[in-house]
């Protein structure tokens, strides 16, 4: 491997490499004639995404995509499940109002003093509930501000879709200022 220049072109544009290189300085590696350009940037944007810390994403039914980075209001991903499977401890989605026809399985743990934190940006974010459970123990996860109800077609198809939010195997998770009703089991299981 050999280090990628960021050079100035002679004509005193930034090129998006040299741009990346001079924002963000840190090494950039590329294989003898594999990767130019946009690969270049793309694997400079991964190192900078993995090494950075808490992360706030956003979630917009209306506007968004799943493939859009998220991590802008501009580009927000459309399902809150796509956040909940990208999500590490210490990042937040912020969902937009609007109603979201999905049950969100959290299967991701945070950290004591960096949860996981999926909140709402205004009233009316209605949702089908969350079911917080993975196979060993989570932990360390917040869900704030929602307004969570079951529609009965949905509710005896897994035994903890009844309920609004299901905690299962589940340690230090907090579920505060949502309004839960209509569901057919538990407002919140545990």
């Amino acid at each position: 491997s050999t280090p990628v220049s960021a050079r100035r072109p002679p004509n005193g544009m930034l090129s998006e490499l040299s741009f990346v290189q001079e924002a963000f300085p840190i090494p950039v590696y590329a294989s003898r004639g594999a990767a130019t350009g946009r690969g270049v940037l793309l694997c400079a944007f991964l190192v900078l995404s993995s090494t950075a810390g808490a992360t706030t994403y956003y979630v917009n039914g209306t506007i968004g995509q799943d493939w859009f980075p998220g991590f802008q209001a501009a580009f927000p991903w459309r399902t809150i499940q796509h956040a909940a499977n990208t999500m590490n401890a210490g990042d937040t989605c912020i969902v937009a109002p609007g109603t979201y026809a999905e049950r969100v399985s959290v299967t991701r743990s945070g950290a004591e003093g960096a949860p996981i934190t999926f909140k709402t940006s205004g009233d009316g974010v209605r949702v089908r509930g969350f079911d917080v459970e993975g196979s060993s123990t989570v932990r360390y996860v917040v869900i704030d501000g929602f307004e969570i109800s079951t529609p009965l077609t949905w509710a005896w198809d897994v035994w903890s879709t009844g309920s609004g939010v299901a905690l299962v195997n589940t340690q230090y998770c907090e579920v505060r200022n949502n309004y839960i009703h209509h569901t057919v089991r538990e407002g919140i299981m545990v």
